[in-house]
C-alpha cells in the first residue's frame, strides 16, 4: 500500500562519528585510483608490458578525472623505478631530413642543449676574433702575395711577348686584348680601317702567332688562382680547428661517455615509419660515435632534451 514518505525518511544520513576520524587533515593523501578496479588491472598490466608498439587508452566521460588519476598513479609509480635518459634530437649533417638521436644520463638533455647555445656563442666570437688576428692576416696576405707576384711575372713575360710582335697589351672587363702598334704608338680605330689589306694580313698573323702562347699564360694564372683560393681555405679550415679546438674538447669530456645515438626511421607508404630496432645500439656498432674534435664529427646543432619521466 502507497504511503506518503517524508524528507527526513528519503534523506540518506551518514553518521560522522562511523567515519572514523575528525577532520581530512589527519588522513593520508590516496595515491591510487578509487572504485575502478577493473581500470586499475588493465592500468597496471599495460604498464608492465616494457615492449615498443605497445600503448594505452583511457576512455571515459570529459571532466571526470581521467587524466589527473592516471597522472598521479604514473608518478607514484615512477617513483621505485630507475630514471629514464635522456633522448636529445640533434641535426644530422649527412641527412638532414633525419636528425639523430642521442641518449645521454637523467638531466643532462637540458645542461647539454645551454652547453651548446654557450657553444655557439663561444665559436662565433672565437672565430671572428681568430679572423681578425695579426697573425692570420700576415698569413694570409703571404700567401695571397706569392702568387700574385708569380702572376705579374707571367704578365710582364706577355707584355714583352706582345711588344716585340708590335702589339700593346690592354686589360679590359673583357679580357686581353691585342692593339697593334706603329712606331710605338697604338692604333686607333681610323687608322685600322685605313691599313692595307696586306698590312691587315700580317698584323692578323702575328696576333694569331701570340694567342695561343697568351691562352696558356691564362690558363696558368687561373690554375694559380685556383690554387690560392685551396691553399687559404685549408688555412681558414686550419684556424677554425684551432679556434675551436678547447671548447670542443671540454664537450668532450663533459658528454664523452654518453656516445649512443640513432637515427630517426625513414617513412615507408603511406607515411607510416619503418620498423626500427631497440634504441641502445649494440657497442663499437655504427651508431656508437662519442663526440668527436674539429674535423672528425658533423659537430651538434640546437639540441632538445627533455626528461621523459621520473
Amino acid at each position: 500500500m502507497a504511503r506518503k514518505l517524508t524528507p527526513e525518511q528519503v534523506r540518506r544520513v551518514c553518521p560522522p562519528e562511523s567515519l572514523g576520524f575528525e577532520t581530512t587533515e589527519g588522513l593520508e593523501t590516496v595515491s591510487t585510483i578509487i572504485g575502478q578496479s577493473r581500470a586499475l588491472q588493465a592500468l597496471q598490466f599495460g604498464l608492465g608490458i616494457a615492449e615498443a608498439g605497445f600503448n594505452i587508452y583511457a576512455a571515459g566521460l570529459p571532466g571526470t578525472g581521467k587524466m589527473t588519476a592516471i597522472t598521479a598513479f604514473l608518478h607514484g609509480l615512477a617513483q621505485d623505478k630507475e630514471t629514464p635518459p635522456d633522448w636529445c634530437y640533434v641535426h644530422n649533417f649527412q641527412d638532414p631530413y633525419r636528425p639523430k638521436a642521442l641518449k645521454l644520463k637523467a638531466g643532462l638533455g637540458i645542461q647539454l642543449q645551454r652547453d651548446m647555445r654557450k657553444f655557439i656563442e663561444d665559436a662565433q666570437r672565437d672565430i671572428r676574433k681568430a679572423f681578425e688576428s695579426e697573425d692570420y692576416i700576415k698569413r694570409r696576405d703571404a700567401t695571397s702575395r706569392v702568387f700574385n707576384e708569380r702572376k705579374e711575372e707571367l704578365f710582364k713575360q706577355l707584355n714583352q711577348l706582345a711588344h716585340d710582335k708590335g702589339f700593346a697589351m690592354q686589360v679590359s672587363t673583357m679580357g686581353i686584348l691585342l692593339i697593334p702598334m706603329v712606331e710605338g704608338r697604338p692604333l686607333t680605330e681610323q687608322e685600322m680601317l685605313a691599313l692595307s689589306p696586306e698590312v691587315k694580313e700580317s698584323i692578323a698573323k702575328r696576333r694569331e702567332d701570340i694567342q695561343d702562347q697568351m691562352k696558356d699564360a691564362l690558363a696558368q694564372m687561373r690554375s694559380w688562382d685556383r690554387e690560392m683560393r685551396e691553399q687559404i681555405e685549408k688555412m681558414d679550415r686550419e684556424v677554425v680547428q684551432f679556434a675551436l679546438g678547447m671548447l670542443i674538447e671540454e664537450l668532450m669530456a663533459k658528454y664523452g661517455e654518453n656516445p649512443r645515438h640513432r637515427r630517426i626511421p625513414e617513412r615507408g607508404a603511406g607515411g607510416h615509419h619503418r620498423k626500427q630496432g631497440p634504441l641502445p645500439l649494440p657497442a663499437g656498432g655504427p651508431g656508437d660515435q662519442p663526440l668527436r674534435p674539429p674535423g672528425h664529427s658533423p659537430g651538434l646543432q640546437k639540441i632538445r632534451g627533455e626528461r621523459p619521466g621520473g
